[in-house]
C-alpha cells in the first residue's frame, strides 16, 4: 500500500518479487485474470475476485454476504480482531465442522461472560422475594428496583463509551481510563452531594437534561477532539476533564435522589436497591461491550440516553 497511484516500473518490482518467492498476486490496477491463481491453485481465483469486488464492484454487497466480518474498521467500532458475525453464527458453525472451539477466540465469547452475568445477577435480585417477607409483601408491582437496574446499566453505557471515545483523543488508554473515571467519579460526588439540596421532583428535569447532554455529546466530540487533537497533553486532559464535569455532575443526582424516594416509601427496600444497581453495574459494562462490539460505541451512548429516561418513566409515579 502506497498513499497515491501505483507506477508501471513499481507495478513490475511487485511482479518480480512475487515471481521470484512464488507468491500469487491478488490485485494491482490492471491486472488480468492470467496473472492469479498460479502457485496456490483453487478451483477459482476466489481471493482475486472478493478483492476486486471490494475495490472495483459493489463492496456494501460483499460485506453483508461474506461469512465473516471484513468491513472497515472504524474509530467507533476499533474491534480489527473481530470477524465473527451474531447473523452468520449457523453458517460459522457449519463451516467449522460444527466445532465450538474457534468461537471462544471471537467476539462470541463475551456472550458466554454476558450468560454467566445474567445468571448471577437474577438470582442475587430475586432471591430475597423468598427469604424476606416484608420486601415481599410491600414490593409487588413496585418498579423501584428498576430504577436503580437502570441505573447502573446507564451509568456503565457512558462511563464504557467515554474510555473509549478519549482514547482517541489522549493517545493511550492509560491516561483515558485515570482521567474518565477520576472525572465522572469527581464530578458524580459532586452532583450527588448537590441532590441534597435539590427537592425529588428535580428528577423530572434532570435526567431529560442529562440525556439530551449525551446525544449532544455524540455529534460535537468528534469536532472538538479534532480542533485539540494537536495541542500538549496538559491542554487534552483540562480539556476532557471540562467536557466530563457536565454528565459527570448530572449522573450523580438520580441514585441518591431516588434513594430518597425509596427510603420514603420502603426502607426495607434500600439494600435490595444497592444490590440492584450493583449487579447491573457489573452487567452493564458486559452489555456495552457487547453493543460496541457489533453497533459501535455512539450507539452505546444513545442506549445510555434512552436507559435513563426509561428509569425515569419507572419512577415517576413516586415523584
Amino acid at each position: 500500500l502506497q498513499r497515491g497511484e501505483f507506477t508501471d516500473e513499481e507495478i513490475n518490482i511487485i511482479k518480480d518479487y512475487c515471481r521470484e518467492r512464488r507468491f500469487d498476486l491478488v490485485y494491482y490496477p490492471g491486472i488480468s485474470d492470467s496473472e492469479v491463481n498460479i502457485y496456490n491453485r483453487f478451483p477459482t481465483p476466489h481471493h482475486h475476485q472478493l478483492i476486486s469486488e471490494v475495490i472495483l464492484g459493489d463492496r456494501d454487497r460483499v460485506y453483508s454476504e461474506y461469512l465473516f466480518d471484513i468491513s472497515p474498521t472504524r474509530d467507533d467500532r476499533p474491534f480489527f480482531f473481530n470477524f465473527f458475525r451474531v447473523d452468520k453464527f449457523i453458517p460459522l458453525y457449519e463451516s467449522m465442522g460444527k466445532k465450538w472451539e474457534p468461537f471462544f477466540e471471537g467476539g462470541f465469547l463475551s456472550l458466554v461472560v454476558f450468560i454467566q452475568a445474567l445468571v448471577l445477577t437474577t438470582l442475587l435480585i430475586v432471591l430475597p422475594l423468598y427469604s424476606h417477607r416484608k420486601i415481599r409483601g410491600r414490593v409487588a408491582g413496585k418498579p423501584l428496583l428498576l430504577y436503580f437496574f437502570l441505573l447502573g446499566i446507564g451509568y456503565m453505557f457512558i462511563e464504557i463509551s467515554m474510555i473509549q471515545k478519549f482514547i482517541l483523543f489522549l493517545g493511550h488508554p492509560i491516561y483515558s481510563i485515570s482521567i474518565v473515571i477520576t472525572s465522572l467519579l469527581i464530578s458524580s460526588g459532586f452532583g450527588s452531594l448537590a441532590s441534597g439540596r435539590l427537592k425529588i421532583h428535580c428528577l423530572k428535569k434532570v435526567v431529560p437534561i442529562l440525556s439530551t447532554v449525551i446525544f449532544l455529546y455524540i455529534l460535537i466530540l468528534p469536532s472538538v477532539f479534532h480542533f485539540f487533537l494537536g495541542q500538549d497533553m496538559w491542554v487534552k486532559g483540562f480539556m476532557s476533564f471540562i467536557l466530563l464535569i457536565l454528565p459527570g455532575f448530572l449522573m450523580g443526582v438520580p441514585f441518591p435522589t431516588g434513594m430518597r424516594v425509596t427510603e420514603k416509601f420502603n426502607r426495607e427496600l434500600i439494600p435490595w436497591a444497592w444490590c440492584s444497581n450493583l449487579c447491573s453495574s457489573v452487567l452493564g459494562s458486559i452489555i456495552a461491550a457487547i453493543i460496541a462490539l457489533y453497533l459501535g460505541f455512539s450507539f452505546v451512548l444513545l442506549m445510555a440516553c434512552v436507559v435513563y429516561l426509561i428509569a425515569l418513566a419507572s419512577i415517576l409515579k413516586y415523584l
